[in-house]
């Protein structure tokens, strides 16, 4: 397993270990912390170069990346790392011959979804960056997955857990002049969790966690599941114990490293992934519906026309000539009787089966979340 980490300080190089470096621009990286000109010179001197072009674009964005892109020294990377569609999509057409690492860190939870943008990427895809909600008996199949194809895995092991990225400027209006970088930390205002930082850069906006992701505990676990790569976004210093900590293992390295880290730290869902077990909860049961008649609700509304019913009972349909009762959130009470239904490309049928969504006659009143009775 080997490291990777961002070059923030062309300085620094001489003091990393033999680590994959990553090289950020700022005209092509959502962090960027260097210049085309530090980029193009670290080029020169670095083993393993890797540019990162993560942002996401729109078309004018895209076309101001590929002017950059121009400026750089692209014959002597190694690779390069992209997270934009678009940006894939041009390495492919016309790059044949460039390593790609892609980023799929946010979403893409599952393996066919991981399959399909391997086949989008071609041969020259190199390396697939997973996301940190993946739990490790779950990283075990995908990376033994992507072993098979010969593209190897990498894994963030210790650095910011970014929870939200936009390429919209979201402080600076707030702002009475604008400001390159802005910094600050934000509330929830519908639970009691602060203290989330949040930041604004030439590329957009970015939420962290109040804690940062920390792995390095795990160190035998990552080796056993097959993790190629494991990510360090933390200062230069830190670098060197924690190669000598993938070497040899130490209690006593680890606590080190805990101490000179400046933030809280967290594990994630490395070990389990738990979020689903919210869902039961989440289900208002004070507007669930039990009664045997209960045939569905009503989900969209064209006044004086139609309105559609989501059939939700298993045990009735709804046929041509029944009666209906309709109640509304307001608790107001109508009947209809149900002279034609149409399924949801409006095609006149006679019966509406459970799982389906039908229009019918609309009636003055009604309103979308209004259930419907079988009468």
């Amino acid at each position: 397993m080997k490291l990777v980490t961002y070059l923030k300080n062309p300085q620094d190089l001489e003091n990393l270990p033999d680590v994959d470096i990553l090289l950020a621009p700022k005209e092509l990286s959502r962090f960027g912390y260097l210049t085309l000109d530090q980029v193009n010179q670290t080029i020169k001197v670095c083993k393993r170069p890797i540019l990162v072009w993560d942002i996401l674009m729109t078309q004018a964005n895209f076309q101001k990346a590929l002017e950059s892109l121009k400026k750089i020294n692209l014959d002597s990377l190694y690779a390069i790392r992209v997270q934009d569609p678009g940006a894939l999509n041009f390495l492919v057409e016309n790059f044949p011959n460039m390593k790609i690492q892609l980023i799929l860190e946010n979403g893409n939870h599952n393996l066919p979804a991981i399959s399909n943008w391997v086949k989008l990427s071609g041969p020259n895809l190199e390396r697939i960056i997973l996301s940190i909600e993946l739990p490790k008996d779950i990283l075990k199949i995908y990376i033994a997955e992507l072993s098979q194809k010969n593209i190897k895995s990498e894994l963030l092991g210790l650095g910011p857990i970014l929870l939200f990225y936009s390429p919209r400027s979201l402080l600076n209006p707030l702002l009475e002049e604008k400001q390159e970088e802005v910094k600050a930390l934000v509330s929830s205002s519908e639970s009691p969790h602060k203290g989330f930082r949040v930041v604004e850069n030439r590329n957009g906006t970015f939420m962290y966690n109040t804690k940062d992701h920390f792995i390095l505990d795990e160190m035998e676990t990552l080796k056993e599941i097959g993790l190629n790569f494991l990510r360090i976004e933390a200062d230069a210093h830190l670098i060197s114990p924690i190669q000598s900590l993938i070497e040899s293992f130490s209690v006593t390295k680890l606590e080190e490293i805990k101490e000179k880290y400046p933030s809280k730290l967290m594990k994630g869902f490395f070990s389990v992934n738990k979020t689903d077990v919210l869902f039961t909860k989440l289900k208002n049961y004070k507007i669930a519906r039990t009664d045997e008649n209960y045939l569905g609700e009503v989900v969209d509304v064209i006044k004086k026309k139609l309105m559609g019913i989501l059939l939700k009972n298993p045990n009735l349909s709804l046929l041509q000539n029944d009666s209906i009762e309709i109640k509304t959130p307001e608790g107001k009470s109508k009947r209809l009787k149900v002279l034609e239904i149409r399924n949801s490309s409006l095609e006149p049928v006679t019966e509406g089966k459970s799982g389906s969504i039908v229009y019918v006659s609309h009636l003055g009143g009604v309103s979308v979340r209004s259930a419907i009775f079988k009468v």
